[in-house]
């Protein structure tokens, strides 16, 4: 099979990206690639003027932080090889001749994050089991988790800031952390806390809490709920 090495053109790209999240939160994206092929049958390949040519595509993927990219542009390639190398393509007679055209698919993408301060739905404040912190930058994650560490959620209205403001946290390390955070900086956090926190996060929806991430951090010091809510 020729042509996989133009899918290195994708490494190429990693600058493009870097400028698009410079102005947005966040992206989602994905590649079509068009490869020309040859058939089985060679004689009505001959016939017809136009190259037969077969698409695929990727599967969409979240960028939140440039350290992202690189990862995503991988499995993106490794989505295409892996439909390439599919026993379809051998079964139908079907071989790749080279690639035609790539074309990446990005858009602006308001990421399920560790953000701001967002007003609680009614039916679960009313429940008085969530602390939902008022801050106004993008470090709802931190606050959430030294709300936990120190036990602020037992003094008197615990979601002010002025508990956080003037916090001396010198028991966590913050070093690794982006904010907003993703899942993948929540997994870098853990690793830098070793034993001393692990996170499960949920999610609402239709009125009921889902899993959007679980910890695989066994026996932590300090086990911490999370509940992520959208606008």
């Amino acid at each position: 099979m020729k042509g996989f090495k133009g899918l290195s053109y994708l490494i190429y790209q990693e600058d493009i990206f870097k400028q698009f999240l410079n102005n947005n939160t966040g992206m989602k994206v994905l590649i079509e690639v068009d490869f020309s092929i040859n058939t089985k049958d060679e004689k009505d390949a001959e016939d017809t003027e136009e190259t037969p040519f077969i698409k695929f595509r990727s599967r969409r993927f979240e960028i939140l932080n440039t350290d992202d990219i690189s990862d995503v542009l991988s499995k993106m390639a490794q989505d295409i090889i892996r439909q390439i190398s599919s026993s379809y393509l051998r079964e139908s007679g079907i071989t790749i001749n080279k690639i035609e055209r790539i074309t990446i698919h990005y858009d602006k993408y308001n990421p399920t994050r560790a953000g701001s301060y967002i007003e609680l739905p009614k039916w679960v404040s009313s429940k008085k089991a969530c602390i939902n912190i008022k801050n106004e930058d993008n470090k709802c994650f931190k606050y959430c988790v030294q709300c936990s560490v120190f036990k602020i959620y037992e003094k008197d209205n615990p979601e002010r800031m002025r508990h956080y403001n003037k916090l001396n946290d010198t028991i966590i390390n913050w070093v690794c952390m982006k904010f907003p955070c993703s899942r993948k900086d929540i997994d870098r956090f853990e690793e830098e806390n070793p034993g001393l926190i692990s996170v499960n996060v949920n999610k609402l929806r239709n009125k009921t809490t889902i899993t959007y991430r679980i910890t695989k951090v066994k026996h932590a010091e300090h086990h911490i709920n999370l509940l992520m809510i959208e606008q």
